[in-house]
């Protein structure tokens, strides 16, 4: 409703607004023509920020209604093979999630991502005589099913599958499969109830 008595904001302060948001939506516009440009398989409209991809992008793929909020980074390992990071459709990601991928992180529609997220489909050998730093990634395929809820700074490792519908409790480590409309907690992560 507009009052009378409402004060309105100063013409600069409404101008530098608007300016903003121009801004913003020139800069979200470059960033998807760089995508494209790189190799990203963008589908749709895609909301991406401040969002970094520093190798590999022709790996990722991220499909229509997604966003994908600032300092977030799709990480790809390895040159060759297909798609490693699939994305949505209608997923949002928030701030300062690492999705970790040297073979195939899945990501379903719908899907809710807190901030500080960190997803990965593999880890390092721990053979006993070889430097860490030389053992082979040992990996193992990632899927969140559509309609699940990842919580701040949860961690989903190698080979697990978020059912549909699951809920991840924030800071919960996630190492077994997580039943469909289930809520896991804890490090490693329980089921602690059902969505109901």
């Amino acid at each position: 409703m507009n009052n009378e008595n409402t004060p309105k904001a100063p013409l600069q302060a409404r101008l530098a607004n608007w300016l903003l948001q121009k801004s913003d939506s020139v800069a979200w516009r470059l960033r998807l023509i760089k995508f494209r440009l790189l190799g990203v398989r963008l589908h749709g409209k895609v909301h991406l920020r401040r969002v970094r991809i520093p190798r590999n992008v022709h790996r990722v793929e991220i499909l229509d209604g997604t966003a994908i909020d600032d300092h977030c980074v799709l990480l790809v390992s390895g040159e060759s093979g297909g798609i490693a990071i699939r994305i949505g459709p209608a997923v949002y990601i928030n701030r300062y999630t690492l999705i970790d991928a040297s073979e195939r992180i899945d990501i379903g529609k719908a899907v809710m991502i807190g901030p500080g997220v960190y997803i990965t489909d593999h880890d390092h050998g721990m053979r006993a005589g070889v430097p860490i730093q030389e053992q082979p990634l040992q990996g193992a395929p990632v899927v969140i099913g559509e309609d699940a809820w990842i919580g701040a700074h949860a961690t989903i490792l190698k080979g697990v599958t978020i059912g549909r519908g699951a809920v991840v409790a924030a800071g919960a480590v996630v190492t077994k499969d997580v039943e469909p409309e289930s809520i896991v907690a804890g490090v490693p992560a329980k089921p602690i109830g059902k969505r109901t």
